[in-house]
């Protein structure tokens, strides 16, 4: 049986940049209309370019008595792709990951489409985010959405998603020290 309780992926990188985290919590709000939000993340990775990473960009769960029907992620680079997992499927929930530490894909349903309901339990939406010759930033993409099939709604995720360039920080990754693998 699965735990319930997400653990540590190796390789997974996760950066918490408080006066970003400020920032980002003022401008968007610290709490979502439908889905319980934290008031705001922030995660990075580093890698060379044509290096995909996957980026869990929020976890949710549907009301009782409603089912969701995921439509798209706004926000995101071009190429990036979206999917949505059901996390009593994986056992981890994710920050920043490699695709090529990945095993579990094959439970990534694409997004756009994908229809769920309380009994699905919790659910994380990903980005698949290709690594470019400079920074990639991600900040506060948007979610849309249909609830009990009415006229689609958007919230801004409060999240901040960096891929930094590989060699172009000389002095470390995205200018500092390499975070702890936790």
């Amino acid at each position: 049986m699965k735990s319930s309780r997400p653990r540590a992926l190796p390789g997974v990188v996760l950066v918490v940049g408080v006066g970003a985290l400020v920032a980002l919590a003022s401008q968007f709000g610290a709490t979502s209309p439908y889905f319980e939000q934290p008031s705001s993340a922030g995660i990075s990775g580093t890698g060379q370019p044509g290096e995909r990473f996957y980026a869990g960009l929020v976890q949710v769960e549907v009301k009782a008595g409603d089912s969701i029907e995921f439509l798209a992620v706004d926000g995101l680079p071009t190429g990036s792709t979206t999917f949505v997992v059901r996390l009593r499927e994986t056992d981890a929930a994710l920050g920043v990951a490699p695709e090529s530490l990945i095993s579990e894909k094959g439970i990534y349903r694409p997004l756009a489409g994908s229809t769920f309901t309380a009994n699905d339990g919790p659910l994380q939406v990903l980005a698949l985010i290709t690594a470019e010759d400079s920074d990639v930033l991600v900040s506060g993409p948007i979610l849309r959405f249909s609830v009990n099939g009415r006229p689609a709604r958007s919230e801004r995720l409060l999240i901040s998603v960096l891929i930094c360039a590989s060699g172009a920080h000389p002095e470390g990754p995205c200018g500092g020290p390499q975070p702890p693998h936790g």
